[in-house]
């Protein structure tokens, strides 16, 4: 069954500002859940505590564009008060630096505040409009996808590992992802939004779907149309439960950020 979305939303401007704010509240989710686990490591969950307090503080607040905004622009800050935060841990319990698992923790983490930075670049560029057009080239968006998956990689501890190629195939619980691009010449024209949608997308299907399983990607723009379409062999939506998918408003917008719930947004082009 297909279903055809053309519902278009009228967003004020804080509910766009919650749009805009979709990332950041998912890698914070992760983030936090992170450093407690550091925590239970260090064998004293409590020094972990002022750290899951101040994240937990920044993501509630993402509803507040001036506040938002201002950590956006204060991301050094964040990495360094994490790093010493480590530093207070390994002062504490010395034997930790000899810890392969721990030590791997802390990098781990350190790859989510990677990926925080490139979507609060992001968002600073975006200017406050996610629905604004740019072109950017196909090998930008093919690889900001792959350091994507490369990231939720690297913070499952290899459990979901997700190639674009044949050749990487190494094993039977690799996801083999399929991304074509088909444009008219190496530039194409999207909302900046939709690299969100196309991702969270992309990443629902793998979450979706078994081990060793295929998703295929398509990205089309020709003549002024655009088509973005994915197939996974993932359990997919239930006939009766596929009108809902058409059901999002302002009030869910904001319970996304006030209840820290997952979303994925939807744009439609010209063209779809």
């Amino acid at each position: 069954m297909k279903l055809k979305i053309d519902k278009h939303l009228a967003l004020t401007e804080q509910e766009t500002h919650l749009v805009l704010m979709h990332s950041i509240l998912n890698i914070l989710g992760v983030l936090i859940y992170n450093v407690k686990e550091l925590g239970k490591m260090s064998r004293n969950p409590e020094i972990m505590k002022p750290v899951i307090n101040t994240l937990t503080s920044i993501r509630e607040k993402l509803d507040d564009q001036d506040f938002t905004y201002g950590q956006l622009s204060k991301f050094d800050e964040l990495h360094e008060y994490l790093s010493k935060s480590f530093v207070v841990i390994y002062e504490s319990y010395p034997d930790l630096k000899d810890d392969e698992d721990y030590k791997d923790e802390v990098d781990n983490i350190y790859s989510v505040l990677s990926e925080m930075r490139r979507r609060a670049e992001e968002i600073v560029e975006w200017d406050g409009d996610p629905f604004r057009v740019k072109k950017i080239s196909t090998s930008e968006l093919r690889e900001d996808m792959e350091q994507f998956f490369e990231a939720v990689q690297r913070n499952s501890q290899g459990a979901y590992k997700v190639v674009f190629s044949n050749d990487d195939l190494t094993t039977k619980m690799t996801y083999l992802m399929d991304f074509e691009i088909s444009v008219d010449n190496d530039e194409i024209e999207i909302p900046m939004v939709f690299k969100d949608v196309i991702r969270d997308v992309l990443a629902n299907a793998r979450k979706y779907s078994l081990p060793g399983s295929k998703v295929e990607a398509t990205f089309i723009q020709k003549d002024g149309q655009t088509r973005f379409s994915c197939t996974d062999e993932g359990v997919g939506i239930p006939e009766e439960e596929l009108p809902k998918v058409t059901e999002i408003t302002p009030q869910l917008l904001r319970d996304v950020v006030s209840l820290g719930k997952s979303y994925t947004f939807t744009h439609r082009l010209s063209g779809f």
